[in-house]
């Protein structure tokens, strides 16, 4: 059985928590003996067109309705400028673009809304997060339009996908789609050997023995309380940020002026090496991620998978993917989240706690156990007659 996914978020410098969510789906997918192929825009470059001209030929693209899909490879698809040019499309016209190929995939899985769909396969998509339209003042992504973005791509899906139960509850709860069509198979983590020795010989670009935060910088994330957090908690330990700025990043940021020590112990790293960061979470003395809204929260499992105590937020995604294995936190109390890092800071005792919880909770996510659901979900799919 062949199986396709969209490269829209792969490859992109600094990386993505969806690119990562692609890779793992692809990694299961071989390791369950399905065969893996990609579809790419054939773009080298994310940035939009500067020229007038490469403007115009895109607007031009966008009144297609149908684009031809080429198979360059054994491996690959290609239809060039598709993701940028079908939102184009979508922008204009409120309507999907449909592929068309002389020979298709058993199963394409879009792993992110996209205004796009493949005829003649069977569609499945992943939904992440809902939160543009639950938490909007969170994000600068429109709500009304990922409202009828999702609605117009669960209309042609066979089937939906999320990463958890919260995300699956609030799907059901938001958009029309029958609850037999939505699956939450969470999300693996899988450190390979040759990764983790690379990481043991990478130089150190935190303090051993620090905080550490990582992920994007934005409002979601609750960074301004974090680092008043820290502050108050009277911690002499670092509390290294590492990620892009996002939405609202500065004003964010702007809390480490009223720090009592915020240019000596708030850091602040824009990207690193896979490796560097690896070994930055081993080394760390916690991971702190007490996160406003996510999906699922990749950072809490990546650092319990590496021995690492964390903290994060006790509501909704998160509260669910950490379990016990966590100091759990109300993430809008300065006092709940000053109080566990207080604790982190001092008990020995209860870090190692959380180290072995995490360790053992973490193996629930374990890639072999995601790839056999995995395997077992596409082959159902396949089996399934495709609406006419």
């Amino acid at each position: 059985m062949q199986i396709c996914f969209d490269n829209r978020n792969t490859g992109r410098s600094g990386g993505t928590g969806v690119a990562t969510y692609a890779t793992a789906l692809a990694d299961a997918s071989k390791e369950a003996g399905f065969q893996v192929t990609w579809l790419s825009d054939g773009e080298k470059s994310h940035r939009a067109p500067r020229r007038l001209d490469e403007r115009l030929k895109r607007q031009c693209r966008a009144f297609s309705a149908s684009r031809k899909v080429k198979r360059t490879s054994a491996e690959h698809y290609e239809c060039y400028d598709l993701y940028r040019t079908a939102h184009v499309r979508f922008q204009q016209t409120g309507r999907l673009s449909t592929l068309s190929a002389s020979q298709c995939p058993d199963i394409m899985h879009w792993t992110y809304p996209l205004p796009i769909t493949w005829p003649g396969t069977r569609n499945i998509l992943t939904i992440h997060d809902l939160i543009p339209l639950i938490n909007p003042n969170l994000t600068d992504i429109s709500g009304t339009r990922m409202r009828h973005l999702l609605e117009a791509c669960c209309q042609k899906a066979q089937a939906i996908v999320t990463v958890s139960e919260s995300v699956r509850r609030d799907i059901l709860e938001q958009l029309p789609i029958s609850e037999d069509k939505v699956f939450n198979f969470y999300q693996t983590v899988d450190f390979s050997s040759a990764l983790l020795k690379e990481a043991e010989c990478a130089p150190d670009i935190t303090e051993p023995g620090g905080f550490l935060y990582f992920g994007s910088i934005e409002k979601r994330k609750n960074i301004a309380r974090l680092i008043e957090a820290h502050g108050r908690s009277g911690s002499s330990r670092p509390l290294t940020l590492i990620g892009a700025h996002g939405y609202r990043a500065t004003e964010e940021l702007a809390a480490i002026a009223s720090h009592p020590k915020g240019e000596e112990l708030i850091r602040q790293i824009p990207w690193c090496p896979r490796a560097s960061l690896i070994r930055a979470i081993i080394k760390a003395r916690a991971v702190l991620f007490p996160s406003l809204a996510e999906g699922f929260g990749l950072p809490v499992l990546e650092a319990m998978t590496l021995g690492t105590s964390v903290m994060t937020s006790q509501s909704h995604a998160l509260g669910e993917i950490a379990g016990d294995a966590a100091i759990l936190v109300d993430p809008y109390s300065l006092p709940s989240m000053t109080q566990a890092i207080k604790t982190l800071d001092e008990n020995d005792t209860a870090c190692s706690e959380l180290i072995q919880k995490g360790l053992r909770h973490s193996s629930k996510f374990a890639k072999d156990i995601y790839a056999h659901k995995l395997a077992a979900f596409y082959r159902e799919q396949s089996l399934l007659q495709l609406p006419l």
